[in-house]
C-alpha cells in the first residue's frame, strides 16, 4: 500500500494503521507501505512518523530507489525493511555496466542492513538472469504479469494457488544456496527479524 506525502504528516495517521489492522484482524507483519525515497528524505516529520509506523510491526518498503538525492550511505536512517530497485536501472542492467554496478552495490548494502531487495519493472529474461546473478531477491514487472482487473487478477491467483508466494508484491529471482540461507538467518536472527521464507523458491513463474 503506497502511501502519499499528505498522508505522512497527518498526525493522526499511525492510529489509523493501528485501528484498521485490529478491525481486520490482519497481522501487522503482514501490511508493506511503500513511500518513495525522495519523500522519505524529505523532513525529519516524515522519518518520525516512518519510526512510529514501524514500531507498529507493519513493513516498510522504499520505492523507486536510485531516483531521489539520497545516498547508499543514508540507508541506515530508514527503518525501511524492503529497497526497490527504480525501473531505470533496471531496464539497462543488461546494456550498461555502470547501471549493473549500481544494482549490485544497492543490493550489497541493502543486505548488510538485513533489508530485501526488489527489481522493479523487469521485461526480459535477461533481466531477470542479471539480477538474479547479482542476488537481488525479487523482481516485479511485464515478464511476471501484465495490469489486471480484479477479476482477472483472482482467477490469475488461482491458476497459481500451488505456488506458495503468489500473494506477494513481488517474486522471488533464484532459490538461494545453503551459504545464502545461512546469511539471511543469522541477519534476521541478529536484526531481531524473522527471514522471509517466499523467497526460498526458485524463479519457475517466468514465461507463464
Amino acid at each position: 500500500m503506497n502511501l502519499s506525502r499528505a498522508q505522512l504528516l497527518e498526525s493522526t495517521l499511525v492510529d489509523e494503521v493501528r485501528q484498521a489492522l485490529k478491525v481486520s484482524g490482519l497481522a501487522a507483519g503482514c501490511l508493506q507501505l511503500e513511500i518513495t525515497e525522495s519523500l522519505a528524505a524529505e523532513s525529519p516529520v516524515i522519518q518520525s512518523r516512518l519510526h512510529e509506523l514501524k514500531a507498529l510491526g507493519v513493513k516498510l518498503a522504499l520505492d523507486d530507489f536510485g531516483t531521489g538525492y539520497s545516498s547508499l550511505a543514508s540507508l541506515h536512517l530508514w527503518p525501511v525493511d524492503v529497497i526497490k530497485i527504480d525501473r531505470s536501472f533496471v531496464s539497462q542492467v543488461t546494456s550498461r555496466a555502470h547501471h549493473r554496478v549500481l544494482v549490485e552495490a544497492t543490493v550489497m548494502v541493502a543486505r548488510s542492513l538485513c533489508m530485501g531487495t526488489v527489481a522493479e519493472g523487469v521485461e526480459t529474461e535477461e533481466q531477470a538472469d542479471v539480477l538474479a546473478s547479482l542476488s537481488c531477491d525479487k523482481a516485479q514487472g511485464y515478464l511476471y504479469a501484465r495490469p489486471m482487473g480484479s477479476e482477472e487478477t483472482t482467477d490469475w491467483l488461482i491458476t497459481r494457488t500451488w505456488m506458495p508466494w503468489v500473494a506477494a508484491a513481488a517474486l522471488p529471482l533464484r532459490e538461494p544456496s545453503q551459504v545464502g540461507q545461512r546469511q539471511r538467518q543469522s541477519c534476521a536472527k541478529g536484526c531481531g527479524m524473522v527471514s522471509d521464507q517466499s523467497d526460498s523458491f526458485p524463479m519457475s513463474l517466468r514465461g507463464s
